[in-house]
């Protein structure tokens, strides 16, 4: 399970790399400079979510921010702290702020904003350095945004449908089809 989840990480990193080269190298082209700017900011959020797992727990690990043949060195857990925190604030200005149908599953400041929070939640683990006031601003953030609220039922964020919920602020979509993947034992 270990190396499952290891090479899980990094598969979803290096993938995020390889997307980003390709929109910044027009291969994969983007239909407005917006949009472009858009999907490169939602894959360097997703790509900083996979190394915040991989920081989290593995503490030094590679980082790799690009498609290459090299063997990766190892980088100490407080550079990839550093990485996580620039890349999530660097995201800010450029992902959607509304909650709706179009961003459901995708990155949005919110998102970013929550995965902050709980990168920050750890700093000291990490750095040696609390964060706690960070931590606390950005969930101050969220909640003073107004588009998000506790569900009424307790289950309703948990549903298979849970488009409407006001509860999650970033999800992965699952399907038994098109993107399985979510086994929790």
């Amino acid at each position: 399970n270990i190396k499952e989840f290891w090479d899980w990480m990094y598969r979803g990193a290096l993938f995020a790399n390889y997307s980003i080269e390709l929109i910044e190298s027009g291969k994969v082209p983007a239909p407005s400079l917006e949009a472009k700017e858009q999907g490169i900011m939602e894959l360097r959020a997703a790509r900083a979510f996979y190394y915040w797992l991989i920081c989290d727990n593995f503490g030094d690990a590679p980082l790799v921010t690009e498609p290459t043949s090299e063997l990766p060195v190892k980088t100490s857990r407080k550079d990839l702290y550093d990485f996580i925190v620039k890349e999530l604030k660097e995201s800010f200005s450029d992902l959607p702020t509304e909650k709706n149908e179009s961003n459901y599953g995708r990155f949005t400041l919110w998102g970013a904003k929550a995965l902050l929070a709980n990168v920050y939640l750890n700093a000291e683990v990490y750095t040696g350095d609390p964060q706690w006031n960070a931590c606390i601003q950005e969930c101050d953030d969220i909640i003073n945004s107004g588009k998000y609220s506790l569900d009424i039922n307790y289950s309703d964020p948990f549903k298979a449908h849970n488009e409407n919920s006001l509860e999650n602020i970033l999800v992965i979509p699952y399907d038994e089809i098109f993107a399985t993947g979510f086994n929790y034992h």
